[in-house]
């Protein structure tokens, strides 16, 4: 039932093959036989996108020997200090302080970028930079998403130093 030029059409668009219908299964066959086989990435993306996991193992192998354990502990200050940075941001906005806004913006925008919190640092850059124009207009809905995207990237620092503790154990065979 297909219109005359349609298989040419897909084709020259990119498809790798056409199958019109009714669909005939011997056809069926034949197409997904000469389909590249799926391959699973070496490194797959993990669901949780609010840490850069390479960022991560660029620290700890810049770092050397002590890479895992300096980098250990950085995520651990990390957490420990990010939430009075996030209540700092939140009390600045709702007492309209723009100043004390971009400064607690500047302090977590590094070091999340430091940890692989890409997103989390721009939208630290996007409060930063507001602050810098004396301005509190749109700072609720860019907090709002940044409080979103720290718990997530609080979440996935978790894992990793659990993963990273758990290789840091694992003997050297």
């Amino acid at each position: 039932n297909a219109m005359e030029g349609d298989r040419e059409m897909c084709l020259s668009a990119g498809m790798d093959d056409y199958i019109s219908k009714p669909i005939q299964v011997p056809e069926l066959v034949r197409a997904l036989s000469q389909c590249p086989h799926y391959r699973q990435p070496s490194n797959p993306v993990v669901a949780d996108q609010a840490v850069d996991f390479s960022v991560l193992q660029s620290l700890i192998d810049s770092i050397g020997e002590r890479g895992a354990e300096c980098l250990l502990g950085l995520i651990e200050i990390y957490l420990k200090d990010t939430p009075r940075l996030v209540q700092n941001m939140a009390q600045a906005i709702s007492e309209e302080e723009p100043k004390a806004m971009e400064i607690a913006a500047h302090t977590l925008k590094s070091s999340s970028a430091t940890l692989g919190g890409i997103n989390l640092s721009k939208l630290c850059h996007e409060l930063e930079s507001l602050g810098r124009s004396e301005t509190i207009t749109g700072a609720a809905e860019i907090f709002a998403q940044l409080e979103s995207e720290y718990q997530q990237l609080r979440v996935g620092l978790t894992k990793s130093a659990k993963k990273i503790e758990e290789q840091s154990l694992s003997p050297v065979l």
